[in-house]
């Protein structure tokens, strides 16, 4: 039988927070923690001050725990506290989930940071989802630093908005800690545009530079080879060139040794570019090829 999450956003609305967190803590989460396979649990607090801000992760053993009398009997002996606190509650969304998939190891219990991502797919695209998570998302992601383990869910029930609104997919990643989400190992695994410096030359009609194959940028352009470079004059009249293309990728040693020379010739001088090539030279770096498709620029911004 497949694991369980018992998923829970809650938002105080008008439960002064003190007692809202003094209900949670002392009554109603050890009442559920009383339940035969529910639990452990742990509760965060939204990092984007969105609201609900208040989520809580109740592990079960299997999903249909909370189809089991002891859960149902809570309802019927609640407190009085219990009842006027939950009625006042501006959200309560309680989510069942089976776990279907899990990876990477725990960062501890419980996890410092987590990032829940719910999302639905139409209908016969499922398996392009598992795909994508399986073969190229959850890859990406376990090799950022600090990002520890992934488990993937699927909605069984939906306790308090039935219907197809709930997402049907869910993704709850632990991290060592909010500074994983800046990481540019995120940034292009997460699709965002990814901007980083490089050193180039022009060599016939292509811009080529180096780049290690396992920065954000290499593993960027090797899953996706499109790309753009923009190149600015920083003083009057100000001026820039951007130009959009594919990359060919190669790691040919001494196609590497020698474009890392000349590259190195530009920005740091013949004398010392035989240092800086043999340096920038070494296994795991690439040689990136960009060639244009389309080039933007305007050489007077100001005039």
């Amino acid at each position: 039988m497949a694991a369980g999450l018992f998923y829970v956003y809650t938002d105080p609305g008008t439960v002064d927070e003190a007692e809202f967190h003094d209900w949670y803590d002392h009554e109603h989460g050890p009442a559920r923690l009383s339940v035969p396979g529910l639990g452990p649990a742990y509760r965060y607090r939204a990092l984007d001050e969105l609201k609900p801000a208040w989520l809580a992760l109740y592990e079960l053993d299997r999903p249909e725990v909370i189809e089991s009398p002891e859960y149902k009997a809570l309802s019927a002996k609640a407190s009085d506290r219990d009842k006027s606190v939950g009625a006042r509650l501006a959200t309560l969304d309680r989510r069942v989930y089976e776990q279907i998939s899990e990876d990477g190891s725990p960062v501890g219990r419980p996890a410092p940071v987590i990032l829940a991502v719910a999302m639905s797919v139409p209908e016969g695209s499922e398996d392009d989802l598992a795909a994508w998570y399986t073969e190229e998302h959850i890859p990406m992601l376990l090799k950022v630093p600090g990002w520890r383990r992934i488990r993937r869910f699927r909605l069984t029930r939906a306790l308090d908005a039935p219907g197809p609104g709930v997402p049907t997919f869910l993704s709850v990643h632990e991290l060592a800690g909010p500074e994983v989400l800046e990481d540019p190992g995120f940034l292009a695994a997460s699709g965002r545009p990814l901007v980083a410096p490089v050193w180039f030359i022009v060599e016939g009609d292509s811009l080529v530079f180096n780049t290690n194959s396992q920065t954000a940028k290499g593993r960027a352009l090797a899953r996706d080879p499109r790309a753009s470079m923009c190149v600015d004059e920083e003083e009057p009249p100000y001026a820039f060139v951007q130009v959009q293309g594919e990359a060919e990728l190669s790691e040919d040693p001494a196609e590497l040794l020698r474009t890392a020379t000349v590259i190195a010739a530009r920005y740091m001088g013949g004398d010392r570019a035989e240092e800086f090539g043999k340096r920038n030279a070494v296994p795991g770096e690439l040689v990136v090829r960009l060639r244009p498709v389309k080039v933007l620029a305007n050489f007077d911004i100001t005039g």
